[in-house]
C-alpha cells in the first residue's frame, strides 16, 4: 500500500482533474504524457470465493507510446507506470511490469506494447 500526499488524495478525489501519468523504462528513461498516447492496466485475479497461488493470473499493461528521439531498448526491458494529478507533486507507482511484445506499423513512429508483473 502506497501513502499519498494530501494533495494527491485531494486531487484525486475532486469533481473535475486532470490525470498525469508517466513511465520510467529500464530505470533511466522517463517518458511523459508528451510521448504516452494510451495506457491500460488490468489486474486481474481469478473470482474464485478465495486468493491462492493458483487462482491468481499476472498484471498485464498495454501502453502506446510515441518514440523519442533517442530510441528505447523495449524488447526484454522493463517499465514502471506512474500516475498524478494537477494540483499534486507525487505520482502513485502502478508497478513494474517486463515488456514481452512490441508491435509497431509506422517503422517505430509509434508503437504498442504489451507488459507483465513479475508475478508470471
Amino acid at each position: 500500500m502506497y501513502i499519498m500526499s494530501e494533495a494527491y488524495t485531494s486531487a484525486a478525489e475532486a469533481n473535475a482533474r486532470q490525470i498525469f501519468v508517466k513511465a520510467i523504462f529500464n530505470g533511466t528513461t522517463e517518458l511523459t504524457g508528451d510521448n504516452i498516447i494510451d495506457i491500460a492496466v488490468t489486474e486481474a485475479t481469478n473470482a474464485s470465493g478465495g486468493l491462492s497461488m493458483g487462482a491468481t493470473i499476472s498484471s498485464k499493461l498495454v501502453m502506446k507510446l510515441k518514440m523519442p528521439e533517442t530510441p528505447l531498448l523495449l524488447t526484454g526491458g522493463f517499465v514502471e507506470p506512474f500516475v498524478g494529478y494537477y494540483g499534486a507533486s507525487d505520482y502513485c507507482p502502478l508497478g513494474k511490469f517486463f515488456v514481452t511484445e512490441v508491435i509497431s506499423s509506422d517503422d517505430f513512429k509509434t508503437c504498442t506494447i504489451t507488459a507483465y508483473d513479475a508475478f508470471s
